[in-house]
């Protein structure tokens, strides 16, 4: 098959948003992509948030980022539909350099901020550009924080009916493993997720059964 639609399942006692245990196994050892779907809810998406990803210089980052762009940019030909593109940087380590054991000068660390967040800005604008999306509703958020905290806080400001995202950051990795921002995002969000896998995911589950 080619995509497994699962509704989510609310576990009782457990927060509202959590989703049931069956739908997280599923996104992370499917082969295939999954759309988890909240209950009750009806399947028209018209506010898509595709975050993208561009910590690290993998051809497998690459990969995912464009099978991602490919999916939002298909289902926004389908409909008036609009995209929220996401890029949430965090620069490494910068809290530790300015006030950990070894503590460098105020202005060095500012210089090392404003250099990765320069750098991260380049990144996350060429590749739209180089997307064609003159003829698509969207808007560009780029916003420094943790990925698991900014994405559901953008889909519930902008109320996103569908997130568009990569479940595991690495081909190498079985599907026992998932990123733990998916996983996060995952538990936080109200609005149905679209989980993708990188190219050359393979699955845990023994296909021989």
């Amino acid at each position: 098959c080619d995509l497994v639609v699962k509704t989510a399942r609310r576990v009782s006692g457990l927060p509202e948003r959590l989703m049931g245990s069956t739908a997280l196994h599923l996104v992370r050892k499917s082969p295939v992509p999954v759309l988890v779907v909240q209950p009750k809810r009806r399947i028209h998406f018209n506010r898509i948030l595709v975050p993208l990803d561009f910590r690290g210089d993998s051809p497998a980052e690459d990969s995912l980022n464009a099978s991602i762009m490919d999916t939002a940019l298909s289902m926004a030909a389908s409909g008036d539909i609009e995209l929220h593109f996401v890029h949430a940087w965090q620069p490494y380590g910068a809290s530790l350099l300015a006030s950990g054991r070894v503590r460098m000068p105020a202005e060095e660390v500012m210089e090392y901020v404003n250099s990765h967040r320069e750098r991260q800005k380049q990144r996350f604008e060429e590749f739209l550009h180089r997307s064609s999306l003159d003829h698509v509703r969207h808007r560009a958020h780029f916003v420094r924080g943790e990925a698991a905290t900014i994405i559901p806080e953008l889909a519930s400001r902008h109320r996103i009916s569908l997130i568009v995202m990569g479940s595991t950051y690495s081909s190498g990795l079985g599907g026992i493993f998932m990123g733990g921002t998916a996983e996060q995002v995952l538990s936080a969000v109200t609005c149905s997720i679209l989980s993708l896998k990188p190219e050359g995911f393979q699955t845990p589950v023994d296909t021989a059964l």
